[in-house]
């Protein structure tokens, strides 16, 4: 049973909460699917962080920074996202306390693969939910070990991606798509490229490879095959300097690099021919969407395989992509 299925046998008001994005786009799916497909109407969203994307889901999100000033009283159902507390001051875990402490059902989403336990973690000591969702079997032992009781365990998958899998549908026309890049009728292949930036965190020792090196591979690719159109849609966190001098070096009018978020990012990966990155949630995205995923990683030092495997092809140089895409 996943949190869609288990939450929409629940009866009376609910409360969902989280903090930060990933999170909340797993809850926002959520509420989507529980209000629109399984007709619950009693259901409130809080957080303590605001979100451009929001707007996107068409309902109201409570903004509040104290989450002991949230009335549960009237509760029969708290669901949560896990944020670490660190970057969400606490605000989750501080709510399933007080859900806890007066007897109404809890229920958790992690909706990743490392510090498992530490995310129920408030002054010194755990609080966990009657029910807490992982993304995958070893994530059951691997929460196990971590300390979280294992008959509160469960697997499911992401809501989010399962409304992008289900329900998400395009708004924008191929020939939108194409103008907004200034794609030529010529480039029958367009790849987008979605990197980590490993550079800020990591020595290229670290995996062998970075952002920038696999950039230029693709260039490579693009000098080598007229048919192909690269967008690099670059992460927040990316510094832009290196990856505006390897552009102006490739000269190539078949490139553009997605700064400004021009086209929603579903979206993009719709109209993209396959996805090329690492280690992002954008490639669980493309996934979800039915699209080619292609990963870069160093047969021999990946650490994340176990991960990926299930979504993604796994590349380590420029003729293995070339044999991927066929050309």
């Amino acid at each position: 049973m996943n949190c869609v299925e288990l939450l929409a046998t629940k009866k009376g008001k609910g409360l969902i909460a989280f903090s930060d994005p990933a999170g909340a786009k797993a809850c926002l799916a959520l509420h989507w699917i529980l209000t629109n497909i399984h007709g619950l109407d009693a259901i409130r969203l809080v957080s303590n962080k605001s979100y451009s994307f929001y707007a996107d889901w068409n309902t109201e999100v409570t903004i509040i920074d104290d989450p002991s000033a949230i009335d549960l009283s009237d509760l029969d159902w708290l669901f949560t996202g896990t944020s670490h507390p660190d970057s969400s001051h606490s605000f989750e875990v501080t709510l399933l306390k007080q859900a806890n402490e007066q007897h109404i059902f809890t229920a958790s989403f992690i909706d990743h693969w490392t510090n498992l336990s530490e995310r129920f973690s408030l002054n010194s000591t755990f609080v966990f939910p009657d029910v807490i969702f992982v993304i995958d079997p070893q994530l059951i032992q691997h929460g196990s070990e971590a300390g979280i009781p294992s008959e509160k365990l469960m697997v499911s998958e992401n809501p989010y991606l399962q409304y992008i899998r289900l329900y998400w549908k395009s708004q924008l026309s191929i020939e939108q798509f194409r103008k907004t890049y200034n794609i030529p009728e010529s480039a029958t292949i367009i790849l987008t490229y979605a990197p980590d930036p490993i550079s800020l965190r990591h020595e290229l020792s670290d995996f062998g490879f970075n952002e920038f090196t696999v950039l230029g591979e693709l260039l490579q690719l693009l000098h080598q095959h007229p048919e192909v159109f690269l967008i690099i849609k670059t992460h927040p966190l990316q510094p832009l300097e290196q990856l505006n001098l390897l552009i102006e070096d490739a000269k190539s009018q078949r490139l553009v690099l997605e700064t400004a978020n021009r086209i929603d990012n579903l979206e993009l990966i719709f109209h993209s021919t396959a996805i090329i990155g690492f280690l992002s949630n954008f490639l669980w995205e493309a996934s979800a969407l039915r699209k080619p995923v292609y990963r870069y990683a160093l047969t021999g030092n990946d650490a994340y395989y176990e991960q990926f495997k299930s979504v993604t092809t796994r590349f380590s140089s420029l003729e293995e992509l070339k044999n991927c895409l066929s050309l």
